[in-house]
């Protein structure tokens, strides 16, 4: 059952990237919210790893409290 619900889990989180990915171009402030422990970090830690493979630099992540912006971007 654990496995399952880890499957279950991934596929949440693969909708929610979905509703995101057209806007990382964007020049908007994106503003993730939710409840404690609805897994907002983890959805961030995706974004991050996704734009790492579409080529941004890494030192252009900055991590913040409660999350990370873009270098160079307003």
């Amino acid at each position: 059952m654990q496995g399952r619900e880890a499957i279950y889990t991934r596929l949440i989180r693969e909708h929610y990237l979905q509703t995101i990915r057209p806007y990382y171009e964007a020049d908007l402030i994106k503003v993730i919210t939710g409840v404690r422990r609805a897994g907002k970090s983890v959805i961030l830690e995706c974004i991050k790893d996704e734009l790492s493979e579409f080529g941004v630099p890494g030192d252009h992540l900055i991590y913040q409290s409660g999350g990370f912006r873009i270098r160079g971007r307003a």
